[in-house]
């Protein structure tokens, strides 16, 4: 009997929020999964012959890592169950996700040989590199496989604890391909439309959580773009919600959301360059005045938005985290603008020496009760529920905002439970960013919101939020 699970029916259906209002969105359909008894699908041969480390890996992936890794759809769960398929007859991606087992299996205190560990993410290494190539030849039939490989590398700096940025790298190499791949649409072999549904939306969900790790990327509109392209692709073919929940509509959002943020900071610093201009103090006020019309075109739909209708309550309450840490960004850079045109209306003679905010006095004010909020929340969402996994964004984004000692405490302890319970790194190095931030900030009435990329470089390395 293989060990390979089965693909999943993928019958589109409509979103429970569009089946509520229809005529407030057009969001993306979501694709009715479920798990299927374990058989192969008939294109696809089997080609690996496995070792008995990579039996015991897989083993591993299939029982542990695949399913916590995300969030399941009833008893289905993607990680598993839409792409070990494909991986009994792709030694490429099999390689991958023996990878990212691996890395798990070390990472959870497993006495598993870190050689052998290295020399599957050689492996793995060595075989996507043989893609590329076949890929570049012309062989564009490979390039699915390439696809979900270069997820699956991403998904192994969530596991490791080493700060290495191969995941940018892997993200970086995939925005590249993506076009290509995506284009196929509907011409998408069978066989490979349950993982391409679950692809699209790992790829999605990545490149939003990307952009906060390094906001100068989003300062170039292709990476918005980028992100619109994806979730346009969502919308029209489906996803499963294992990564997304029900706040899609929400992470389209945050690419664009984070590059309004980063304008706006850089509105507040002495020689602030816009567009490559050097600009005076009625500069900068005038592009506070442009840059807020921009941020209420988007703060309005956030504040507004109410998750759909779901058979699993912890996505609502998942996604009503997000909306804070969503807004919270949005507030902030609200704060700014209204600080620079207020200083620059109170003295019209003012220099960009003036108009340099070394703190943010009362922002807490409108930050703090956000953060208060989404801790009320978080009482309600068991820390082990298996959406977690998706919620180191929101937690880092939120956390970098809390001043308040309980809400330090609380999310403390829930990234602590959440690192026990499921065991990627990744949650351990977004409790200790939160911990190096809460080291050198106690109100903002003296110091400003830290950049979270700043704090990251500080203790080691960019990592992904995801």
């Amino acid at each position: 009997m293989s060990m390979f699970p089965v693909k999943p029916e993928t019958v589109p259906r409509k979103s429970g929020q569009q089946l509520r209002n229809k005529s407030r969105h057009n969001g993306p359909v979501r694709a009715a999964v479920h798990a299927s008894p374990p058989t192969v699908p008939a294109s696809l041969s089997p080609t690996v012959t496995m070792t008995k480390h990579s039996k015991y890996l897989l083993n591993h992936y299939l029982h542990r890592t695949g399913k916590m890794a995300s969030a399941h759809i009833g008893d289905y769960a993607p990680f598993t169950d839409s792409l070990l398929p494909i991986a009994h007859a792709s030694d490429m991606l099999l390689e991958s996700i023996l990878t990212f087992s691996s890395f798990h299996l070390t990472a959870t205190g497993s006495q598993f040989s870190p050689v052998l560990t290295m020399e599957h993410q050689a492996l793995a290494l060595r075989k996507l590199k043989y893609g590329l190539t076949r890929y570049d030849c012309g062989d564009k039939d490979v390039g699915i496989q390439l696809f979900l490989s270069m997820l699956m590398l991403c998904c192994v700096e969530l596991a490791n604890n080493i700060q290495d940025e191969s995941s940018f790298r892997h993200l970086a190499a995939l925005r590249h391909l993506a076009p290509g791949i995506l284009s196929r649409g509907k011409t998408i072999p069978e066989a490979y439309k349950p993982a391409m549904v679950f692809g699209r939306e790992l790829y999605a969900y990545f490149l939003a959580v990307s952009c906060i790790c390094a906001p100068e990327d989003v300062r170039n509109s292709t990476a918005i773009q980028d992100s619109a392209t994806i979730f346009s692709h969502i919308a029209e073919h489906g996803h499963t919600g294992a990564m997304l929940g029900c706040s899609d509509e929400l992470f389209c959002l945050v690419p664009e959301v984070v590059a309004i943020l980063e304008e706006a900071r850089k509105l507040t610093l002495l020689g602030s360059r816009i567009s490559g201009l050097d600009l005076t103090a009625a500069g900068l006020s005038s592009d506070a005045a442009m840059l807020m019309p921009r941020i209420g075109l988007l703060l309005t739909p956030v504040s507004l938005w109410e998750p759909c209708e779901s058979n699993d309550g912890s996505f609502e309450t998942s996604g009503r985290v997000l909306r804070l840490a969503v807004k919270i960004l949005l507030t902030e850079a609200l704060y700014w603008c209204t600080a620079v045109q207020a200083e620059f209306d109170a003295d019209k003679e003012c220099s960009t020496e003036s108009l340099r905010f070394e703190c943010a006095p009362n922002l807490e004010l409108h930050t703090t009760p956000l953060v208060a909020e989404a801790v009320t929340l978080l009482k309600k969402l068991p820390a082990r529920s298996r959406i977690a996994t998706t919620m180191c964004w929101s937690m880092a984004v939120l956390g970098s905002y809390a001043t308040v000692e309980s809400h330090r405490t609380a999310l403390r302890q829930y990234l602590l439970i959440m690192e026990s319970t499921f065991g990627f790194r990744n949650m351990t190095r977004t409790r200790l960013l939160l911990e190096y931030i809460w080291s050198r900030i106690s109100t903002f009435q003296t110091a400003r919101p830290m950049d979270i990329s700043q704090a990251m470089a500080a203790i080691g390395g960019r990592f992904l939020l995801g």
